[in-house]
């Protein structure tokens, strides 16, 4: 920014709306070829793996609140969420609106127990029991339910995978199932939310430690912030009482590349950093 300032003082006003207008471009250019970069390897990695995932799909507009678009993360996006999220072999790993089965079936070809899925929309749920089905060189069962999330059971799951799947009124009863699961079978857990639109509502709860912050690419070039929390195994008798009000600082790195369900351009997260 200091650099392009100077730049701004020498240059005269055409020849600076110019470059600004070839820098416009030249981002445009990269995000499109990196958009096509991503398109063309996940659906060469789906034909490798014998499944179909990479389709983007339109919610209905009656079910809005209950779900949101799918477009699943990048494979390569994928590959960096697990660098941050180790699994054990005895881990349970539950995707609350799991789509076609992208993430399924990504992490059951690792050393896992179990994969399961949450699915609300029929389509969906078909689409990701034929790729769990079809997937090559899998390891750990899949299994995936067709619920509304705010029903499903939540069961011994040790990691929670979320991308933004619904709107806060269905996430509020969620973290409370996932509460009582805590109650009935106290172990370790980790909740995996990728775009937490919606992470407010998981830092507030005294039960959940946000335990890791990073960044993804999605979309072509846009960045994405993906938090993890870790529970404690027994929550406090009135664990759903919300912490105290609390500056957001510490969250800002991560939440504030989120505006309005909407995720910024790499660039400007990185000058706003």
């Amino acid at each position: 920014m200091k650099s392009f300032a100077y730049v701004a003082r020498v240059l005269p006003n055409p020849t600076l709306r110019r470059l600004k207008s070839l820098h416009d471009a030249w981002i445009a250019i990269r995000w499109r070829i990196q958009k096509r970069t991503d398109y063309a390897i996940d659906v060469t990695l789906d034909a490798l793996l014998g499944i179909k995932t990479f389709v983007r799909v339109p919610v209905a507009p009656d079910m809005s609140a209950r779900n949101i678009e799918y477009d699943p993360l990048p494979y390569r996006s994928l590959r960096a969420v697990a660098r941050h999220l180790p699994l054990l072999p005895g881990d349970h790993l539950l995707d609350i609106g799991c789509g076609k089965g992208r993430v399924l079936c990504f992490f059951a070809r690792r050393r896992v127990r179990r994969c399961s899925g949450i699915e609300i929309v029929q389509d969906l749920c078909e689409d990701a029991r034929r790729n769990a089905r079809s997937l090559r060189g899998r390891r750990a069962p899949i299994d995936v339910t067709h619920a509304d999330a705010i029903d499903a059971e939540i069961g011994d799951a040790s990691i929670i995978y979320l991308f933004n799947p619904f709107s806060a009124e269905v996430m509020q009863p969620v973290l409370r199932h996932i509460e009582h699961s805590l109650r009935v079978r106290p172990r370790a857990l980790r909740i995996c939310y990728v775009n937490p639109v919606h992470g407010a509502l998981l830092d507030a709860r005294d039960w959940l430690t946000c335990a890791d912050r990073f960044v993804v690419t999605w979309n072509g070039w846009h960045t994405c912030p993906v938090n993890i929390w870790t529970a404690h195994s027994e929550p406090a008798h009135n664990a759903h009482t919300l912490k105290p009000a609390r500056a957001s600082a510490e969250s800002a790195p991560a939440q504030g590349l989120v505006t309005n369900g909407c995720i910024e351009p790499l660039q400007l997260a990185l000058t706003r950093r």
